[in-house]
């Protein structure tokens, strides 16, 4: 999470504003402290943000929107055509919440119209958010309209599916055919593991790794032909990612293949990837290596991590190497930590009394 929101790939820092939106506090500070402004940051940070936090206006319009009607409805088709008139992202968001507020699943058609023929990018996206309010009701004509679809328009379908998520299963036997376009990679990524073996079965760039894709890929990895198109997909994100560790290990022996699976390590976000990275004298995340059992490894990523600002859990993982047996350990933690004299004087009477 903390390198995928700064990746070069659109679907790759997508996906990270998914996984931000879901871990509270923590991830509404990351958001507000990158300054992410983008309508999906805004709908990111809507979801984790804790009560009283000061929100810029989009994402505070998505947090607290209307839950009730207006006194008076308007018209469908009046809605609609404020909604292509508008000039500025937030009143296209409004017309556009309003609309579904007032006619719900009537408005599907006049919405994906407006992704058709979106008058701007403000526009098509907040069509795209509101058809994902509704729920997985509008997927067939969402699917219907990608059938029929030409490049430019995929791109502003996608992220229907994108809001969509896991909602969306069902969905990936249509998408397969875009693979490769990054608004259609990263709605496949959002719907995790309901997408995750079709898109390893099709060679997709990005794979969320569960077990069945990993197995997927496994079996071609050690296919007989064209073993070098699939590696790379093991350098995912997912649960299964020392399972992806695992199947890419015995590949650093393989000469032809070596280079792809240490681009595939160097990709893969946990301790098993990092210590594998350590041990081969290659270039490792530090963060990573800071969480295996290798005291090797944990002092050198202690001491690349000094300076740099951390996390509360990476801290906490920094506080209990102070209570490591290796005395270069324990020393290199001592000095990153940026411990209060109270903590440094009860580590003190614990290092002499012992």
């Amino acid at each position: 999470m903390r390198w995928r929101i700064e990746s070069p790939e659109r679907a790759v820092r997508l996906y990270a504003l998914r996984e931000l939106s879901e871990v509270g506090e923590l991830g509404a500070w990351d958001l507000l402290e990158r300054g992410l402004r983008e309508p999906r940051a805004a709908w990111a940070l809507a979801r984790c943000a804790p009560e009283g936090l000061r929100l810029y206006p989009l994402a505070r319009f998505m947090r607290y929107r209307r839950k009730r009607a207006w006194a008076k409805k308007m018209d469908r088709t009046a809605c609609l055509v404020r909604l292509r008139a508008a000039r500025h992202e937030m009143a296209a968001f409004a017309w556009a919440d309003r609309v579904v507020l007032e006619h719900g699943e009537k408005a599907i058609p006049g919405l994906l119209d407006c992704l058709r023929h979106p008058s701007s990018p403000a526009v098509a996206e907040a069509a795209a958010w509101a058809l994902g309010r509704l729920g997985r009701v509008v997927l067939a004509e969402v699917l219907d309209a990608f059938r029929q679809a030409i490049p430019p328009t995929v791109r502003r379908l996608a992220p229907v599916l994108w809001y969509l998520g896991p909602e969306a299963h069902g969905a990936e036997k249509v998408l397969v055919r875009w693979l490769g376009e990054p608004e259609v990679d990263a709605a496949l990524l959002a719907m995790e593991g309901v997408a995750s073996r079709a898109v390893a079965a099709a060679g997709g760039p990005h794979v969320w790794l569960d077990s069945k894709a990993v197995d997927e890929l496994a079996l071609r990895v050690y296919g007989e032909t064209n073993r070098a198109d699939w590696v790379s997909s093991l350098g995912g994100f997912g649960p299964a990612l020392e399972q992806a560790v695992q199947v890419l290990e015995p590949l650093l022996h393989d000469p032809d293949l070596r280079a792809l699976a240490l681009q595939a390590l160097a990709r893969i976000d946990h301790p098993a990837a990092a210590r594998l990275l350590f041990e081969q004298g290659e270039p490792c995340d530090a963060l990573a290596l800071l969480y295996t059992e290798s005291p090797v490894a944990q002092r050198a990523a202690l001491e690349a991590l000094q300076g740099v600002s951390l996390w509360p859990c990476d801290l906490d993982r920094c506080r209990e190497l102070v209570e490591s047996e290796v005395p270069g350990v324990r020393q290199a933690a001592l000095e990153l930590l940026p411990l209060d004299a109270a903590f440094r004087r009860a580590t003190r009477r614990r290092a002499s009394a012992s």
